[in-house]
């Protein structure tokens, strides 16, 4: 009992001194160990008003980051946060450095020469599908994910390439239609107008194959 008793003015003197050198959250460590050997009510008033003072300490860091946050000032705001941090534990303080820190990395990607041309041929994609030139959009699509593979582009990519090719196959059958009817001039024109949409060799070459037929 003794042996724990000087133990624990150890520690308290050990935490006056770290307290006087202004290393709170050290000393604040020193008395909680001191009161787990003898728990003295003055010393636990003291613990008990330098963890007020820690955690005002780690708020006022928090709120210096909350205000560096809403100026676009990121990486000081993770920085304040990380203070706070190593004052006093506190989760919805880590989850928020966690979410800023991961916004930082996202702005440093977005600004790689990879993600710009990227994100211009999106761009020229999106104005030649709104001009109606579907099929050179898809090309500037498909060319923009091989320098970054977003999952929305990529399933927009996905979905205008089947739309395109369904229309092109169901052209190619009222071409062959008309074919089976004799007009071929007409079978050619939906053929020819089934290539604006999705080329395919095999349309192509049936498209040679009748042209030179027609020329007999």
């Amino acid at each position: 009992r003794k042996a724990e008793e000087e133990r624990a003015s150890a520690l308290r003197r050990q935490g006056v001194e770290l307290q006087g050198k202004g290393l709170w959250k050290e000393a604040l460590a020193a008395y909680r160990e001191s009161l787990a050997l003898n728990d003295e009510e003055d010393l636990r008033g003291v613990a008990l008003g330098l963890e007020k003072l820690v955690r005002e300490r780690a708020s006022a860091l928090f709120a210096q980051g909350e205000a560096f946050k809403a100026a676009d000032r990121l990486e000081d705001a993770l920085a304040a946060y990380g203070e706070s941090l190593s004052w006093a534990e506190d989760d919805d303080v880590r989850r928020t450095a966690a979410a800023v820190e991961l916004r930082i990395r996202e702005m440093r990607e977005a600004a790689s020469p990879e993600r710009v041309f990227a994100r211009a041929l999106r761009d020229e994609g999106k104005t030649l599908e709104e001009q109606g030139r579907a099929y050179e959009a898809l090309g500037k699509y498909r060319e923009s994910l091989e320098s970054h593979g977003a999952d929305d582009l990529r399933l927009h990519a996905d979905a205008l390439e089947r739309s395109l090719k369904e229309r092109a196959r169901a052209l190619v059958r009222e071409g062959a239609a008309l074919q089976r009817n004799a007009q071929f001039a007409e079978a050619l024109e939906k053929f020819r107008e089934s290539l604006k949409h999705y080329p395919l060799k095999e349309v192509e070459a049936h498209m040679e194959k009748l042209e030179e037929f027609l020329k007999k």
